[in-house]
């Protein structure tokens, strides 16, 4: 056996010991199978991800807590006092559907951040996600609190919107955008059947 060849095995098998370690630390493709288990073992720290599609590129993940009773016109309006999220325009489709709301209850989850890739309609992106994408008002309301004078975060604060999709008080999914405005957050609404197309580089945070 020559020197040489000792050394390619030696190299190669380094290779594949930091192969099965980055393999380790790296978060698992969703499918079927992967997010079965995932449900299950609730311990896991490395939850499972959608990978990057020539539509959305996958950009990160937060935790968001459990909640119990959360009313919409309570924490989600404008002038508020200092110290508290600051909401300088609500567009009158979120006013007339979303302002009345209540939520009951939701689980402490992990919500995913994609960004558009390309011009795209809510059916397009939504398809493309593969899995239900709601959130709730009280994931968007913790999400904005955490960026409370627009500061970097997992949110847009270059006056690109960041989408989400909720239901309404009847119980109707919508997509609802935010935009970091300077001085506060732009809260709107549209319908899915908008014919309108979300520009390339906005933010679709999903569940």
């Amino acid at each position: 056996m020559t020197r040489n060849f000792i050394k390619l095995t030696i190299v190669l098998l380094i290779c594949g010991f930091l192969g099965r370690v980055d393999a380790a630390f790296a978060r698992p493709v969703c499918n079927d199978r992967l997010d079965a288990r995932h449900r299950q073992d609730v311990t896991s720290a490395i939850p499972c991800r959608k990978p990057s599609s020539p539509l959305l590129r996958y950009v990160g993940s937060v935790s968001v807590p459990e909640f119990d009773g959360f009313f919409s016109a309570d924490n989600l309006r404008e002038g508020q006092p200092a110290g508290r999220l600051q909401i300088t325009w609500i567009g009158s489709n979120f006013r007339k559907h979303f302002l009345r709301k209540i939520e009951s209850h939701g689980p402490a989850r992990e919500l995913d951040a994609y960004q558009l890739k390309v011009f795209a309609n809510d059916s397009a992106i939504i398809n493309d996600i593969g899995r239900p994408v709601e959130v709730t008002l009280h994931d968007v309301w913790i999400l904005l609190n955490r960026q409370l004078h627009g500061e970097h975060g997992l949110l847009r604060t270059d006056a690109r919107p960041n989408v989400f999709y909720v239901r309404d008080s009847l119980g109707k999914l919508w997509a609802v955008d935010t935009v970091w405005g300077g001085a506060g957050w732009e809260l709107g609404a549209s319908r899915l059947d908008d014919p309108r197309l979300w520009h390339e580089e906005i933010n679709v945070i999903s569940r």
